[in-house]
């Protein structure tokens, strides 16, 4: 019982990766964070979308793992976990 449940949260987890990058600006964000971390505002400049779209994808992007945040005063940085 226990190797099932362990091989379905591994799918699960695979699915969840998936449908992260199952978009072209996630994936775009993913390329460039991969240069390093990042604003959320340089990030949306980088990438030709409001800081309200890039947002809401990053949020995506960290729920399913893929990105760590920290905070500096006012601003908060995202990088590849």
């Amino acid at each position: 019982m226990g190797d099932r449940v362990a091989k379905d949260a591994l799918f699960d987890g695979f699915a969840d990766i998936a449908k992260a990058l199952a978009n072209g600006r996630r994936a775009e964000l993913i390329d460039v964070l991969a240069q390093g971390e990042r604003h959320v505002e340089e990030l949306a400049d980088e990438i030709g979308q409001s800081v309200a779209n890039t947002s809401s994808h990053l949020r995506t992007l960290a729920g399913a793992g893929l990105v760590l945040t920290r905070r500096d005063g006012n601003r908060i940085y995202y990088r590849l976990t």
